[in-house]
């Protein structure tokens, strides 16, 4: 009677093992591949200069609104001294026009000349990424 129990628990455990040993390597190859979904009222621009709360992007000025959310390539977020200058990224608005959130683009996220948006200028025409 000993050896049921003994042996009923062993294969509990080798299943529960085996389930790990599935799952595991699925939740993070899931977080590798997650990418950052932009909101539909964002638009992509080039920021050229950036004030005490005013920045400059794609030649227009542009409040920062109180509390803005700067985020990073990796998504941590940044104080709105520390927004660098001549990058790409992508804003979005508040309800006065003020800058709500900046989310700066890496390399991948940046789109040249999206297919579904050709006809609005709001998008730049291409990534210039020079300084």
């Amino acid at each position: 009677m000993l050896k049921t129990s003994t042996t009923s628990a062993s294969l509990r455990r080798a299943a529960s093992l085996l389930a790990v040993a599935i799952v595991a390597p699925c939740v993070f190859v899931a977080q590798a591949w997650a990418a950052r979904v932009f909101p539909d009222n964002s638009r992509q621009v080039k920021i050229t200069h950036v004030a005490d709360d005013e920045i400059v992007a794609d030649g227009k000025a542009f409040h920062l609104a109180p509390g803005v959310l700067i985020y990073t390539q990796t998504n941590s977020t940044l104080v709105r001294g520390a927004l660098p200058e001549n990058v790409i990224a992508r804003m979005q608005l508040d309800g006065n026009g003020d800058v709500r959130r900046v989310w700066i683009l890496d390399d991948d996220e940046i789109l040249v000349r999206p297919w579904w948006q050709f006809w609005r200028r709001d998008q730049p025409q291409s990534a210039d990424r020079s300084p």
